[in-house]
């Protein structure tokens, strides 16, 4: 149900859409589909990531029940000491940063909307999708570039693509029974 969704959010704005889900204590990208621009950025589905370290992994946090999200940070760091690619300063930071304030703001937000950790000049949006539960299943994240010459593609803005990224994503998880 999520790729015609994610087909027709990356024509209307003309930026790469990728889906992904929480899966043994990391994020998950399962789905990506391509700006239709001669250029994009993208990532590549089958990715993973620290859950802290992506727009995604923290929305999918933020909109689970507090005991959920305490048991997926405790699977992270479990998962995250067996792979002791990061060293514990830098997992430190990353779980200071991810504070009450954090989440809050994601909630009341709906979304999150910030700098990438991982490459420069990229602006995340990212927002959750809901089940039936209530609770998110999964989440959409746009990597936005801001375009240099707007007569090229889609001249939407910041603001504007978070928009259409929040009202396909509130359909999808309407699909799926959220309510």
């Amino acid at each position: 149900k999520s790729l015609p969704m994610m087909r027709e959010v990356a024509q209307l704005c003309n930026h790469s859409v990728h889906l992904s889900i929480y899966y043994a204590g990391k994020l998950l990208v399962i789905s990506q589909v391509d700006s239709p621009s001669s250029f994009n950025y993208s990532v590549k589905a089958g990715s993973n990531f620290d859950l802290l370290e992506t727009s995604s992994g923290r929305v999918l946090l933020a909109f689970q029940t507090k005991e959920e999200r305490e048991r997926r940070l405790k699977r992270r760091k479990l998962f995250m000491n067996l792979q002791k690619k990061k060293t514990t300063t830098i997992l430190v930071a990353l779980e200071k940063k991810f504070s009450s304030k954090t989440i809050n703001k994601i909630i009341k937000n709906k979304c999150e909307v910030v700098k990438s950790l991982q490459v420069n000049g990229v602006t995340n949006i990212s927002v959750p999708i809901f089940d039936h539960t209530n609770n998110a299943i999964a989440a959409v994240t746009i990597p936005f570039l801001q375009r240099v010459d707007r007569n090229i593609g889609s001249g939407l803005s910041l603001a504007e693509t978070t928009k259409l990224l929040k009202n396909h994503s509130i359909k999808l998880s309407n699909k799926l029974g959220y309510n």
